[in-house]
């Protein structure tokens, strides 16, 4: 897998699920989950979705 755009490449695959914010095209190729939005908090309903499959 190449270096994603804005970030770096570790070698190892994600160990669970993953939320791209606003996330550059590499990112939401990714991404379990891909969220856009003014504010951080938009990720909560993902979240709060991911928990409670716990």
């Amino acid at each position: 897998m190449p270096e994603a755009e804005g970030g770096c490449y570790t070698g190892r695959r994600p160990s669970g699920p993953s939320i791209g914010f606003n996330a550059t095209p590499a990112a939401r190729a990714v991404a379990t989950h891909v969220v856009d939005g003014p504010d951080l908090r938009a990720i909560i309903p993902v979240l709060a979705a991911q928990l409670s499959s716990v």
